[in-house]
């Protein structure tokens, strides 16, 4: 499997909804590849997703100082490092929906995919065609049209980006 250069990725918004509280567990780890939160929400009753307000670590770990601790519905959050704490601790198993930036690993299996492997596809295909053409069948100038198809489908990826951020459609693939 080819990749479009050995280099990061990049960044995507991406909802995460793998994580269930458990009750009487207030802390919980981040889910992997998490570069930022911009919000949290928990499942009441199978129904209805109510928002999580951040706040920070400190004033949690104040709040969460009385005994014995209060075991109710949480309605904050607060971010540390790779994890994160909610306050109130869960009484009982409520599912997350995390709303993150992500880091994309680099698809590690022929199957694997992301929104580079399916958005990008046609910029790893012109990418791929033109770096077999210059290495393995020195046909430079075959190679430098696959460059620039790949530069145009490239260019063509970052002006839709900036258009589904700009007006709020989806998030955006790259950050």
């Amino acid at each position: 499997m080819f990749y479009y250069n050995a280099e990061n990725f990049g960044s995507m918004a991406d909802v995460d909804l793998s994580i269930v509280t458990s009750g009487g567990v207030s802390e919980y780890n981040l889910p992997q590849y998490t570069i930022e939160v911009t919000g949290m929400w928990y499942l009441l009753g199978g129904t209805v997703w109510i928002r999580l307000r951040p706040e920070n670590y400190e004033t949690l770990v104040d709040l969460d100082c009385i005994q014995p601790t209060t075991f109710s519905p949480p309605n904050l959050y607060a971010i540390y490092g790779n994890k994160f704490k909610l306050y109130l601790t869960p009484d009982t198993q409520y599912p997350l929906k995390i709303v993150r930036i992500a880091q994309i690993p680099a698809p590690q299996n022929d199957n694997d995919s992301n929104f580079w492997t399916n958005d990008a596809f046609a910029l790893i295909r012109w990418s791929t065609a033109g770096a077999l053409c210059r290495a393995y069948l020195n046909m430079p100038s075959m190679a430098d049209e696959y460059d620039a198809l790949a530069a145009r489908e490239l260019e063509r990826l970052l002006r839709e980006s900036d258009v589904k951020q700009s007006t709020g459609q989806i998030a955006a693939h790259m950050q």
